[in-house]
C-alpha cells in the first residue's frame, strides 16, 4: 500500500475517528484504524466494539490496499508534520514509512486481517453465546 495525502487530510480523517479509541483496551487492535486505500480515497474505520466510525478523504493512492495502524500515534506525529504532502508506504510486513520532507517515521501496524468482521463476530460469540445458533456456523457462514 502506497499513498501520497495532505497533512489537512490526514488529519482531518484521523479526527473524525480517533474519540472513539479508548484508552486502555484490552484488546490491542481496537487502538487502531483500519485504513483501506482504493482508487482516490483513503478510507478509516474505528470501533470500541459498540460504536464505529468509518469516514474517507482524498489521497493520491499509489498502490492499494489495508492495514490498521495506531490511531493516537499516527495522529500525533501528523500533527507535528510540517503543512506538506506527506508519502505513506506499508510493506507487506504492516510497517509504515511516512516521509514528509526531512521528516521520516516508521509505525508497527498490525494486519488488516485483524480487524475484520469475522474477528469481532467470533470474539462477540464468545462473550455472549447464542442459545440458537452455534457459533461456528454462524462465523462459518461469512466466509466469502
Amino acid at each position: 500500500m502506497k499513498f501520497k495525502i495532505t497533512k489537512a487530510a490526514l488529519l482531518a480523517g484521523l479526527q473524525r475517528v480517533q474519540n472513539i479509541v479508548g484508552m486502555r483496551s484490552t484488546l490491542p487492535i481496537l487502538a487502531n484504524t483500519l485504513l483501506n486505500a482504493d482508487e482516490k480515497k483513503l478510507w478509516f474505520t474505528t470501533t470500541d466494539l459498540d460504536v464505529t466510525i468509518r469516514c474517507s478523504v482524498e489521497a493520491e493512492i499509489q498502490k492499494g490496499g489495508s492495514t490498521t495502524m495506531p490511531v493516537k500515534r499516527l495522529s500525533g506525529i501528523a500533527r507535528e508534520l510540517p503543512d506538506k504532502t506527506i508519502e505513506i508506504e506499508i510493506s507487506d510486513k504492516d510497517e509504515a514509512t511516512l516521509k514528509c520532507e526531512s521528516s521520516f517515521f516508521k509505525i508497527i501496524g498490525m494486519k488488516s486481517d485483524e480487524f475484520s468482521c469475522r474477528f469481532f463476530l467470533k470474539l462477540l460469540l464468545n462473550l455472549y453465546p447464542s442459545p440458537g445458533v452455534p457459533a461456528t456456523s454462524l462465523i462459518e457462514s461469512l466466509a466469502p
